[in-house]
């Protein structure tokens, strides 16, 4: 699946057809990694993105909300988050977060401590 911003300013994916699987609705889109994206709507109310992961045929595994300030890409079952100023880990299957006070940043496989 390929991302691709639509005439309407949003982000939606396509097939290696150029076929659209998914309609341009995002305000932000992450590519596809262990078949899932993350997804952002851009709440009005508050002018934040509210994020969400979907797979690839749509379907919200993970409701967009304002649960998470930023949700980053799957790698071996892990996706980066941050919450309230706290990083941690999403696990992909029990969609259960991993966070610590003591991060001051995360990425995939590594963790800048603070001292």
């Amino acid at each position: 699946m390929i991302k691709f911003l639509g005439s309407n300013g949003l982000w939606g994916y396509m097939n290696k057809y150029g076929d659209v699987v998914i309609e341009p609705i995002y305000s932000r889109a992450s590519f596809f990694s262990e078949n899932l994206a993350t997804v952002g709507l851009k709440n009005f109310d508050n002018n934040k993105i509210e994020y969400g992961i979907i797979d690839k045929s749509g379907s919200q595994k993970l409701k967009v909300s304002s649960r998470y300030d930023f949700i980053g890409h799957f790698s071996d079952g892990l996706a980066v988050f941050r919450k309230d100023g706290e990083w941690g880990y999403l696990n992909r299957g029990e969609r259960k977060g991993i966070r610590s006070f003591d991060w001051k940043e995360a990425f995939p496989f590594l963790t800048v401590m603070r001292q």
